[in-house]
C-alpha cells in the first residue's frame, strides 16, 4: 500500500452515485481524502476506447471509493473523474490512480 507520507495533499470526492428519474447525477456525500496530486496533460485512451484528454493524475489510497464520473475538489477547483486504474505491486493493492479532467 502506498504510504501515507507520500500522500500529502488533501481532496473532497463526491462519489457519483447514479442518475434521478429527471436523468440528473446523484452524488454521494463530500468525503476528504488524503492524495497526490501529478499535475499534467495527457490523452489517454479508455478501457471502452474513447480518447479524452486529461488533467492530471491524483494517487489515492487503493481502499477507498472514487467511482468513474465522481466529482474531485482540489484546491477549490473542481475536476471530473474520467477512470480509476488500480496499481499492484507483487500482486497486492498499492495505490489507486484516478486520471481527471
Amino acid at each position: 500500500m502506498i504510504p501515507l507520507a507520500l500522500l500529502t495533499e488533501t481532496v473532497t470526492v463526491d462519489a457519483y452515485e447514479g442518475v434521478n428519474g429527471h436523468g440528473a447525477a446523484i452524488y454521494g456525500s463530500p468525503v476528504d481524502l488524503r492524495a497526490r496530486f501529478e499535475g499534467k496533460r495527457r490523452m489517454v485512451k479508455r478501457a471502452d476506447g474513447q480518447e479524452v484528454i486529461t488533467s492530471g493524475t491524483v494517487l489515492l489510497r487503493p481502499d477507498v471509493s472514487c467511482p468513474m464520473k465522481s466529482r474531485l475538489t482540489r484546491d477549490g477547483r473542481a475536476y471530473k473523474v474520467v477512470e480509476v486504474l488500480p496499481v499492484l505491486e507483487l500482486n497486492r493493492p498499492h495505490h489507486l490512480e484516478v486520471l481527471v479532467s
